[in-house]
């Protein structure tokens, strides 16, 4: 492990201080690293955007955030912003500070909407080695799966996969510095805008263009698409080591809970460095559909099980049909729907979209999408439907526009558009 004085840690902050002062409390209660061995800086966002004339956060809150990290993180130093920037900017801010400023081997950034555990400084201090001796790896974090149940962490502490959502995570200069030229042009697209009114369209042009057609348009999903672009590994432990906490950020619609996984609490996890196989899944991610294997033989009953399911989750019993799901279909996740679809994935995602666990639906949605052609419509169909149905008209707009993209002929989603899509 480099030098803790050279790996600064940077957290993202803006209007909500009472999750702050969580992920602040968490970040300081870590056991066999201490984060006051590192700098800590508060990038707190400012409150009044030019662009557009709002404002997001008054002048008390922003103090109240100082006071609280002057008292959770004495050693720290908090750096406002002059006014808001946005999720996006702000990061950027950021990522200049350690990378340009500082000249940091690699930096942590921590958004103020999760709660690190007591093992995830010392874990990712692990996964910072790894990624420091493998230029193909750039972010790493400790977040874990939030598909994978608390047996199934406990089963394989010490096992990476694909990133998904991040908000406490690891970058080193290396990969920043390949990547940069790419978050330039990002940025360049947001300038002049208020983030939270920004024109996706653009944003997702910008992306295509990349050959990284990701459907978001936050500073995570930029990360995503550069990261596809450049073929870098963004890698996660399976096992939670801290969790996301509270509504869903600014870079989101609407107000949904955050579903998130149990939390591991105890030193279980020793590096074991992917094989290649193992690295090349992780670069590629949803890109493109691995071989598909042979089909597992169908569960005497199975398709009744399914019709059952499915009937469970229109009369909205989500508890039932979960339970369901996992007693018939974890045991052959790879089984198929009629549609071609594996089961186990496909239900679970439409469970997590349901209950509004949006979080915990794209980390399955990914997987799901990584299992399927890359031409199949399925996972933005699943979220036209769960957007229309929350009357999230522009965010069900796009992912209706996204599987005309995939298949035009798609009768539900033409339907859906009207007017807006010609003959």
């Amino acid at each position: 492990m480099p030098d803790p004085a050279r790996i600064p840690i940077l957290v993202l902050s803006h209007d909500r201080p009472a999750l702050l002062a969580e992920t602040l409390a968490g970040l300081m209660d870590q056991g066999g690293a201490a984060a006051a061995a590192h700098p800590v800086f508060l990038l707190q966002d400012g409150g009044h955007n030019r662009a557009s004339g709002r404002t997001y956060c008054s002048d008390r809150v922003i103090l109240h955030n100082f006071d609280l990290f002057r008292r959770l993180v004495p050693h720290g130093l908090p750096l406002p912003a002059a006014e808001n920037l946005g999720a996006a900017l702000n990061l950027a801010r950021a990522e200049r500070i350690a990378f340009v400023e500082r000249q940091a081997d690699a930096a942590i950034f921590l958004t103020d909407d999760f709660r690190p555990g007591p093992w995830w400084l010392k874990t990712l201090h692990a996964l910072i080695d790894l990624a420091l001796s493998e230029p193909r790896i750039a972010m790493v974090a400790a977040g874990g799966d939030r598909a994978a149940s608390a047996a199934a962490q406990r089963a394989q502490p010490s096992h990476l996969t694909t990133l998904g959502a991040a908000r406490g995570y690891a970058v080193t200069r290396h990969a920043w510095q390949r990547l940069e030229p790419r978050l330039r042009a990002y940025w360049a697209v947001l300038a002049g805008q208020d983030f939270r009114l920004r024109d996706p369209a653009p944003i997702r042009a910008l992306f295509a263009g990349w050959g990284a057609p990701v459907a978001g348009t936050g500073p995570g999903d930029a990360w995503a698409a550069a990261c596809a672009a450049e073929r870098l590994a963004r890698v996660t432990t399976v096992a939670a080591h801290g969790r996301p906490i509270g509504p869903q950020g600014e870079d989101r619609a609407g107000a949904v809970s955050f579903g998130g996984p149990t939390v591991l609490m105890d030193d279980l996890f020793r590096l074991v460095p992917p094989g290649a196989e193992d690295l090349e899944a992780m670069i590629t991610g949803r890109r493109a559909a691995p071989p598909t294997p042979a089909a597992p033989a169908v569960p005497p009953g199975a398709r009744e099980a399914l019709g059952r399911l499915r009937h469970l989750f229109n009369e909205a019993r989500f508890d039932e049909a979960e339970a369901l799901c996992v007693e018939w279909f974890a045991r052959v996740p790879g089984w198929r729907d009629e549609r071609g679809h594996p089961a186990y994935l496909k239900e679970l995602t439409q469970l997590a979209i349901a209950r509004g666990r949006l979080d915990q639906a794209r980390t399955l949605a990914d997987r799901l999408a990584a299992a399927i052609a890359p031409a199949d419509p399925c996972v933005n169909l699943l979220f036209a439907r769960a957007y229309a149905r929350m009357g999230a008209e522009d965010a069900a707009r796009a992912e209706w526009h996204a599987v005309l993209g995939k298949e035009p002929a798609n009768a539900e989603a033409r339907k859906a558009l009207g007017a807006e899509v010609p003959g």
